[in-house]
């Protein structure tokens, strides 16, 4: 069992925001799957535990950089063909993490604003999020890296989401599954929490504020008991 959190003393953020892959929705299973397969195929066999070290948190362009390096036989449009790929997979459906829609039932309920962060496009989070009714509900609350041009660990796509929320980075909690993000949230100056309910707590470690192991956690971190 992992340790309880300790509780936090901060006051009620005025903003949270949300990684979306490992976060919100436990679709990360789908893409590191195929990701194997994929570069399987490509001359570079890689553990479930490698690819998720070296793949979580970061681009589809960056992982095929990085496969590149280590011998793969990658060609100049994979990522595309990947992403065609990977939606096909995501169509078929991805559960919602435990709890998280409690949790932004209740942010919402307290007046609390809430957005999205993410390294993933557009395109991907309306395939995942659009069945929960996520989508809908984030609108206009979505910063992309795809349509930004700019991502995580940059702090830079996190100062974008501040700007347009009009809220300071000490009054913003942010939540992500991986180190990139959790480099991101703390280099922005924001409130950040390791998310590691399915991944390795030692890789978030001295990179966020907190790690949590749920959204109850999350949620105990921000200061609050279940209602």
């Amino acid at each position: 069992m992992p340790p309880a959190p300790e509780r936090s003393a901060q006051m009620t953020p005025e903003l949270v925001l949300f990684d979306c892959d490992g976060v919100l929705v436990d679709s990360e299973p789908v893409a590191l799957e195929l990701v194997l397969e994929d570069l399987g195929q490509r001359g570079l066999n890689l553990s479930l535990e490698e690819s998720h070290k070296l793949f979580v948190g970061g681009t589809i362009w960056g992982a095929g950089e990085i496969a590149h390096e280590m011998g793969a036989d990658i060609p100049s449009d994979w990522a595309e063909l990947f992403y065609e790929k990977l939606f096909v997979e995501l169509a078929k459906g991805v559960p919602l993490v435990n709890g998280v829609v409690d949790l932004l039932d209740d942010l919402e309920a307290r007046g609390v604003a809430m957005g999205i962060v993410s390294n993933g496009s557009d395109r991907k989070m309306q395939i995942t999020l659009g069945p929960h009714g996520l989508w809908e509900r984030f609108q206009g609350r979505v910063f992309s890296a795809h349509t930004l041009g700019v991502a995580k660990p940059d702090p830079e796509i996190i100062y974008i989401a501040l700007r347009q929320f009009g809220v300071p980075a000490e009054k913003t909690v942010f939540v992500d599954d991986s180190p990139s993000g959790c480099k991101a949230g703390v280099a922005a100056g924001v409130t950040t929490i390791g998310f590691a309910e399915h991944s390795d707590a030692g890789r978030l470690e001295g990179l966020c504020d907190h790690v949590a192991y749920s959204m109850e956690d999350v949620r105990e971190f921000i200061g609050w008991t279940k209602r």
